[in-house]
């Protein structure tokens, strides 16, 4: 399940659609767009821990509603227009379970901006408490510029004229300062 592709070239301001294919089955259709706007907006999401979806809750569900809410405030109060999601992490219960992930990708504003997420401690996690980046680098196709065994984890990135920086906070060591 763990299949990704860097796409080079693009040209700025502009909107792209893409969709993925086993061979046999197409997915979704996603959307984003490429940063070059001179004013642009991005909102925050963050920190919902998506259970599978039989606990009866709808936390991804409801982090939509946020986002959307988020976007609709920018586009209410004459803002500039939203065109990135970023996550400060947390996104899931336990990192290890696919179908969490899986119910937080299907979610509008996954499907419709670009986006990316800070791993979290729960996002990293199986049910034991035993710790892996490994879940979150599967899932995003985020830079490869970190470090050691946090390159895909802990990455930077320019999106127009704003430099984002993601870290994995459980990582005390001196090459991660």
């Amino acid at each position: 399940l763990d299949y990704s592709v860097t796409l080079a070239n693009l040209t700025p301001a502009t909107e792209y659609m893409y969709r993925v294919c086993d061979g046999a089955r197409f997915s979704d259709t996603y959307y984003f767009k490429t940063a070059g706007a001179d004013e642009w907006s991005f909102a925050v999401t963050g920190d919902f821990h998506e259970y599978y979806d039989t606990y009866g809750t709808d936390r991804a569900g409801n982090a939509t509603k946020a986002v959307n809410a988020a976007i609709a405030l920018a586009d209410n109060q004459s803002l500039p227009s939203v065109e990135h999601i970023v996550s400060v992490g947390d996104i899931v219960a336990w990192g290890v379970s696919y179908n969490q992930w899986q119910l937080v990708l299907n979610q509008s504003y996954i499907k419709n901006y670009s986006f990316a997420n800070s791993i979290g401690n729960h996002d990293d996690m199986d049910r034991f408490g035993n710790s892996s980046s490994a879940y979150n680098s599967i899932v995003f196709n985020n830079p490869k510029n970190g470090y050691g065994d946090e390159v895909g984890t802990c990455f930077y990135y320019l999106y127009n004229n704003v430099l984002f920086i993601y870290i994995n906070y459980l990582d005390p060591s001196a090459e991660a300062e």
